[in-house]
């Protein structure tokens, strides 16, 4: 999410928002720009404020996540790495987690969608 007003020009913030479905932990951290960097380093450090571990993620499609740099690294942590639709308009990352198997952005994830990624 862009912290902006009405105008996208000039410096301001974004939120990085991961929610685990299963559980329903949200943690939202701050960008200072949507880079590969920012991203990877926000979730480093989402990964340490998540009472348990991280088995992979889902992803709206932004280049802020469909990006080699996030891709590698979910290969070299063995994270899971899927998004959602193309045409999905969500600007969160959803978690998959040991409590419940799986997890995905809230905007798109109903039940089945869970149930389909839990296998």
């Amino acid at each position: 999410m862009a912290h902006c007003g009405e105008h996208l020009d000039g410096r301001f913030l974004y939120t990085l928002t991961l929610t685990d479905l299963a559980t329903g932990w949200t943690e939202c951290l701050p960008l200072l720009s949507k880079s590969a960097d920012a991203v990877l380093a926000a979730l480093a450090q989402a990964r340490k404020l998540f009472p348990f571990p991280l088995l992979g993620i889902d992803t709206d499609s932004g280049s802020e996540f469909l990006n080699e740099e996030l891709i590698a690294y979910c290969e070299q942590e063995q994270l899971t790495f899927t998004r959602g639709r193309p045409d999905a308009a969500a600007t969160s990352a959803g978690l998959w987690s040991p409590a419940g198997g799986s997890a995905a952005s809230t905007p798109r994830a109903g039940p089945a969608n869970r149930s389909a990624r839990a296998k």
